[in-house]
């Protein structure tokens, strides 16, 4: 026991000493002294147990705040610190090791057919600085730390990062409510104090003054991706419910993180979650139906019963909605300009309103300050065109197939508990696919990492483990 919470968590404290350190000191000596302590201690872990260096480069990508991080050229925040270390010592050690997987360049034709297709977009478009630095922090590191995962993952290491996640979810979750309570984020606090307008908070003065409704950032750079991280987390924690060792934390866990998602009022996140519950829990899905009839009969009293709570006040919030279609209206406007490779990665912002059609005056003001259509797939269809969309989609199509299959062999080998968390794998890809309907969550740096890193978590459990293996 203690040289497992010495292999996971003391790197974790030593990069996190050295990035606050720089923070608050701007003393280049002492951070080069921690980091370089540091990064030496942390190679070592890591070389012997890579699997458990998995579990703080986990906590820290979900917990860190977005803002932390070295300021200097090349920026790299706190979240990514660890990822990066292990990203590295794992490929280096896999020179010098034959590891337990061995895939074939067959088995991912597919997905190297939909990221040529991708870059060709990016080739006839190149994105400015600001558009490079978020797909390398997306895509560009999603992919591989999902090859990481795949690599790395077992049964075993499944479950303890499961763990990880579940202990992350109850301090957001415990954090979020006490900042929705006291109306109050230190955090986002010093982040005006520190950066000005170079991060946009809508602090709760904000939101008395518009009338609209406060949602909690937490550590995160916007409310929808707090939400959506702890969405994505909770397929795993359902996993970690099925697993009898476990199922106390996961108890605490999953209320907790349900609760979250309550509070912070991404209606995009409560339609992810709920369509993906009822599409994996079929019992719950038959049991529903014969109620629907006596639900839409009681509509009318759903206004009367939750008045001005907030989250009736975002679900009738109609104007949101008109300004939402506005700005799909705007993108699909722009379709016909380039429609095969796009008007280019992160370009919508700049050229949006460029030929658009009239802007009505009561949404005017909110549609000049769009800087993205709120949609991934039309986002995408129309910065990167028919060729970036179709790369997409057929990468998502590959990743579900793999998925699906590895559930189902599992489940023939009787391995329920590994088969869980292929299935959790699949549930937080579908949480994923469904939210970007409503947000452009292929930017959302944290919550791309996590679902690639997660489906490599789930996809691994299959060939790493050995068969035969009863579940407990």
């Amino acid at each position: 026991m203690r040289s497992f919470l010495i292999s996971a968590f003391l790197p974790f404290f030593l990069a996190i000493g050295a990035v606050m350190s720089y923070a608050m000191l701007e003393d280049r000596g002492l951070i080069l002294a921690a980091a370089g302590t540091g990064s030496a201690l942390a190679c070592i872990l890591i070389w012997k147990h890579s699997d458990l260096a998995l579990l703080p480069a986990v906590a820290t990508l979900i917990g860190a705040p977005f803002f932390l991080g070295f300021n200097r050229t090349p920026k790299i925040f706190a979240d990514e610190t660890l990822l990066l270390l292990l990203l590295g010592i794992v490929s280096l050690k896999a020179l010098f090791q034959s590891g337990t997987l061995t895939p074939k360049l067959r088995d991912f034709f597919w997905p190297l057919v939909a990221l040529s297709l991708i870059c060709m977009t990016l080739l006839h478009n190149r994105p400015d600085n600001i558009g490079l630095r978020t797909l390398a922090e997306t895509f560009g590191l999603g992919v591989p730390l999902c090859l990481l995962c795949l690599r790395l993952s077992s049964e075993i290491t499944a479950t303890r990062v499961s763990l990880i996640i579940a202990l992350m979810v109850i301090l957001i979750a415990a954090y979020g409510l006490i900042e929705v309570v006291s109306l109050k984020n230190p955090i986002m606090d010093y982040v005006v104090r520190t950066y000005g307008d170079e991060y946009t908070y809508l602090s709760p003065d904000i939101a008395a003054a518009t009338g609209g409704t406060y949602r909690p950032y937490v550590v995160f750079f916007h409310p929808s991706e707090g939400g959506t991280v702890v969405a994505l987390c909770l397929p795993f924690l359902a996993a970690l419910w099925n697993d009898r060792r476990c199922r106390a934390f996961a108890g605490i866990a999953l209320p907790a993180g349900l609760g979250f998602i309550v509070v912070n009022a991404t209606r995009g996140v409560w339609l992810a979650v709920a369509a993906t519950t009822l599409m994996f829990l079929p019992r719950l899905r038959k049991g529903i139906m014969p109620g629907i009839p006596v639900l839409a009969a009681g509509a009318w009293l759903v206004p009367s019963i939750l008045g001005r709570t907030a989250f009736w006040e975002r679900i009738a919030d109609f104007r949101n909605l008109r300004i939402r279609f506005w700005y799909w209206d705007l993108a699909i406007s722009h379709l016909t300009d380039n429609w095969l490779f796009g008007m280019g990665y992160g370009q919508f912002s700049e050229q949006y309103l460029i030929g658009s059609p009239p802007i009505p005056p009561d949404i005017y003001a909110d549609v000049q300050q769009v800087a993205t259509v709120d949609n991934s797939y039309l986002m995408i269809l129309v910065e990167q065109g028919i060729l970036g969309l179709g790369g997409l989609l057929l990468l998502i199509g590959f990743l579900l197939a793999r998925l699906r299959q590895a559930h189902a062999a599992l489940i023939a080998k009787g391995r329920l508990v590994a088969a869980g968390y292929a299935r959790a794998a699949l549930a937080s890809l579908c949480i994923y696919l469904l939210c970007a309907l409503f947000a452009d969550v292929h930017l959302f740096t944290k919550s791309t990492k996590l679902v690639f890193m997660l489906i490599g978590l789930g996809w691994g459990v299959f060939p790493n483990e050995p068969e035969g293996r009863p579940a407990p």
